[in-house]
């Protein structure tokens, strides 16, 4: 259990690319908690925007770390949690940049997985930055029989039933807390799967190793959402991405039987329904992207083999 004179040792892992605004917000917001033993490990992802570096220089809870190239999510996140690790810290704590925590959220994540060793890691309530008032992530769902993983409370009002804690069946990468002990078992992010999913990935993981994960709603946060992914292009690969990574961590993590009676209602949803969505749109450069996807996966299958 947590102690005053020895609390855990919390690392913050955070990315940035060209997004110094809104980095620097999360950044103040990390630097107003009042868990006493925090570091963050802010990783520049290959930005073209200058100014991170001086703006966060001197900071006594900052270790700065700059890739000249674009690493992309998983790789960069891994980069953060590698270093992490390495100085020995006790908690994790994957966290976007375009957020705003309240300042007591570190401490009650950490108080929520000091309660049971059998926890692995935990999340916040995560508020829609506007309005402030709507839920963007309350807990995961996942059917392994479906193959269906959901956002609990999404775009819902604040209610009572959202402020019960709990097990959560996966916890999204916005705000992320592992046990380090639960990564050096089950290992970090897979980095084939570059971005998308690959928080179910780990989720199921840290799962099947025995390990419970929470849903924390004493620890909040809010979520800028609007201010990246809004090029129509790079939404077409994102959906793309999301379906291959999608069926390799069902592959993964679950059995036969499971996986063979998911693939249905996976096909009906991603071949069926969300082409049919962006035919109506009027998307028709959408329409292949889930099928680009499954074909990426076969491919990728294909060559492990």
């Amino acid at each position: 259990m947590r102690t005053a004179g020895n609390p855990p040792r919390v690392s913050v892992v955070m990315l940035n690319h060209n997004g110094l605004s809104v980095t620097l917000t999360a950044v103040e917001s990390v630097e107003r908690q009042t868990y006493p033993n925090v570091r963050l490990y802010l990783i520049d992802n290959g930005s073209t925007e200058p100014g991170l570096e001086v703006a966060v220089a001197g900071k006594r809870f900052v270790s700065f770390c700059r890739s000249e190239t674009n690493l992309g999510f998983v790789l960069g996140c891994n980069l953060g949690m590698k270093a992490a690790l390495a100085d020995g810290n006790d908690y994790v704590l994957l966290l976007n940049n375009d957020v705003i925590l309240d300042p007591d959220m570190i401490t009650n994540l950490v108080d929520c997985c000091e309660a049971d060793p059998d926890i692995g890691g935990a999340t916040p309530k995560i508020y829609f930055a506007q309005p402030p008032d709507r839920i963007w992530f309350a807990g995961g769902w996942f059917n392994p029989w479906m193959g269906f993983a959901r956002m609990k409370g999404w775009k819902k009002k604040d209610a009572t039933c959202f402020s019960s804690g709990g097990k959560t069946d996966w916890v999204c990468g916005c705000a992320f807390m592992v046990k380090a002990d639960v990564l050096h078992r089950v290992g970090l992010l897979d980095e084939r799967l570059m971005i998308d999913n690959e928080d179910l990935d780990l989720s199921l993981r840290i799962r099947k190793a025995g390990r419970h994960l929470m849903y924390c709603p004493e620890a909040v946060m809010w979520h800028l959402v609007s201010y990246a992914y809004e090029d129509k292009e790079r939404m077409r690969e994102r959906e793309r991405l999301n379906v291959r990574n999608l069926l390799l961590v069902l592959h993964k993590n679950l059995g036969w039987k499971q996986f063979l009676a998911a693939l249905p209602t996976f096909a009906i949803v991603w071949l069926g329904i969300v082409p049919l969505r962006h035919a109506l749109a009027g998307r028709y450069s959408s329409i292949f992207s889930p099928f680009l996807g499954v074909l990426d996966y076969w491919r990728l299958t294909r060559a492990k083999s």
